[in-house]
């Protein structure tokens, strides 16, 4: 799954054969980013023609052990 920022102010799902893409709109990713640390993330709903799918957008804050 690719997600990418999108100046519109609507999120899509779409997919082709090199996988699924999903644009979440950019105001809502810095929304978020001003909500740091925090374990809620944000999610959207999509209705398909294989019936609903929820996406969620988390970010995770564990440190890495590197």
């Amino acid at each position: 799954m690719n997600v990418r920022p999108s100046a519109l102010e609507k999120w899509q799902l779409e997919s082709d054969p090199t996988g699924i893409w999903v644009s979440i709109p950019r105001s809502q990713l810095e929304a978020l980013a001003q909500t740091l640390p925090s374990k809620e993330g944000i999610e959207h709903g999509f209705e398909t023609a294989q019936g609903n799918v929820v996406v969620s957008f988390e970010v995770d804050l564990k440190k890495s052990q590197g």
